[in-house]
């Protein structure tokens, strides 16, 4: 008697062909996103290259015309005195800026403008910038931040990530269209399911408001300490990420690059807190570099 063959089960090999077939759309998609940013940086490069790269023709640096290259201090804004938002802070003032920190508690403000430490976050850490003709600000109202938010303004903003777009869409009235905002959180908006720089855009109801995104491992509390730290800055025109790359960058322990892929700073930054859990249960079962790979 001849031996039956079992038939597969009905839907066995769609499955997987679905899968497949829903990853490859996803690669697929993301690839012309990058393509269309890119091709969108390039057109943005091409009319602002000469502004930021030596001219070998006339054998002269023309970047030092840009008024943000060799200004000695710029204004800058952080939205946040938590333990990200205060070494940023840091660093923009040890670069020589204008600093000023924006929170809600006023008893946190106080503190920092009185003993220049933050009370709730890095206390161990002084505020305080020897040789330094001012010192970091607090301010804690809406009022004050109003008045801070001078057209030209670089707005670091260091709120946690899923709370972002609804601060944005709640102060919009009070952002001048003209300042640089810096976005520092890492990851997706789950609302939506939207890249930062589509909330941030979607929520302030522009499509021109200049945008920048500061990425890399940068633990507040190692910056605090000095050491060396290199960051990268990206944003649609190359202009806005040379700006913070200038006035971030403190060349002792702090120094940022620039990349002209904001989807993929924006996604890298997004997708290696995933990973990095990912990572530490391999480690924590006990399992080596093999499964970690």
């Amino acid at each position: 008697m001849a031996a039956s063959i079992s038939s597969p089960p009905r839907g066995g090999f769609l499955l997987p062909a679905m899968a497949a077939s829903f990853c490859a759309g996803i690669v697929a998609a993301t690839h012309l996103m990058r393509l269309r940013d890119r091709e969108r940086l390039r057109k943005a490069a091409s009319r602002t290259q000469k502004n930021l790269m030596r001219s070998s023709r006339f054998g002269i640096d023309v970047a030092k015309f840009i008024p943000f290259r060799f200004q000695k201090k710029q204004k800058v804004v952080v939205l946040g005195a938590g333990s990200f938002g205060t070494s940023m802070a840091f660093v923009s003032q040890t670069a020589g800026n204008e600093t000023i920190i924006y929170m809600r508690d006023p008893k946190q403000c106080e503190a920092i403008n009185r003993q220049g430490r933050n009370p709730k976050y890095l206390t161990d850490h002084s505020l305080r910038i020897e040789g330094a003709d001012n010192q970091i600000r607090g301010i804690c109202t809406l009022e004050d931040l109003e008045k801070e938010l001078t057209p030209g303004v670089v707005i670091i903003h260091a709120l946690p990530c899923q709370l972002t777009p609804p601060w944005f869409a709640e102060h919009k009235d009070i952002i001048p269209r003209d300042a640089l905002i810096c976005c520092t959180c890492k990851g997706l908006y789950l609302e939506t399911n939207q890249l930062m720089s589509h909330a941030i855009l979607d929520a302030l109801d522009r499509v021109d408001q200049p945008l920048a995104f500061l990425s890399g491992p940068s633990f507040a509390e190692e910056i605090m300490r000095g050491f060396p730290t290199t960051l990268v800055v990206t944003s649609d025109s190359s202009f806005h990420a040379v700006r913070v790359q200038q006035l971030m960058s403190n060349f002792r322990t702090v120094r940022v690059f620039v990349s002209d892929d904001p989807i993929g700073v924006q996604l890298g930054g997004a997708l290696k807190n995933p990973l990095a859990v990912g990572a530490g249960m391999i480690s924590g079962l006990g399992f080596g570099t093999n499964t970690l790979s």
